[in-house]
C-alpha cells in the first residue's frame, strides 16, 4: 500500500495567505532549530533538513499562486 502525503502542494493551495504565513513562520523556525542541532551534532535524521526546505518552497509558491489569482480577479 502506498503512503499518503499529508502536506502536499495541493493542500497548501486551498489555504489563505494568512494561514500560509503562519505555516511559513513555523516551518522556518523549525528549520533554524534543525540547522542548530545539525551543526552541534545532535541531529541524526539529516534528511529532515531537505524536507523542511521543500515545504518552505511549496508554501512560498502557493502564496505566489494566491497572489496571482487575486491580481487576475
Amino acid at each position: 500500500m502506498a503512503k499518503t502525503k499529508e502536506n502536499t502542494f495541493s493542500t497548501y493551495l486551498g489555504k489563505t495567505n494568512k494561514e500560509l504565513m503562519v505555516l511559513l513562520n513555523d516551518e522556518m523556525s523549525s528549520l533554524f532549530d534543525m540547522r542548530m542541532k545539525h551543526k552541534t551534532g545532535q541531529m541524526n535524521e539529516t534528511h529532515n533538513l531537505k524536507l523542511a526546505r521543500k515545504k518552505i518552497a511549496q508554501i512560498k509558491t502557493a502564496m505566489n499562486v494566491n497572489k496571482e489569482r487575486e491580481n487576475q480577479s
